[in-house]
């Protein structure tokens, strides 16, 4: 359970919000880098991958130098996307193309979950 007694690290978000809890365990764990927790933003497909891997404590994955074999994926993100796709957490829409800023689906999200509850930790 995540600490409340400590100062809201969320310049968006009340200590007094339902979620509030939940959000600072995710951010303790690393999940949330920023300082906004973005409570009614849409989840992309490339932000989920990166932030279910940190949730189960991976850190970066791969080269941060390395060209993703997605053409949709930036340097910086490559590992955690390529990463995501080799244990299976969400396939590519397309050969080339991961889908990074796509939305993503209900579907997509109950894989996801239970995928990553049954990966074993690295």
């Amino acid at each position: 359970e995540a600490d409340i007694t400590k100062r809201n690290p969320f310049s968006d978000i009340s200590s007094n919000d339902w979620f509030y809890n939940s959000a600072l365990e995710a951010k303790q764990k690393g999940v949330f880098l920023e300082k906004g927790f973005r409570p009614f933003a849409i989840v992309k497909r490339g932000e989920a991958c990166q932030m279910a891997l940190r949730y189960a404590g991976f850190s970066y994955l791969g080269d941060r130098k390395k060209k993703s074999a997605f053409a949709d994926v930036q340097k910086k993100n490559a590992g955690w996307i390529e990463a995501c796709v080799a244990k299976k957490l969400l396939v590519p829409e397309q050969e080339k193309i991961f889908g990074f800023r796509s939305k993503l689906s209900a579907k997509e999200m109950s894989v996801l979950l239970l995928r990553l509850a049954l990966l074993p930790r690295e």
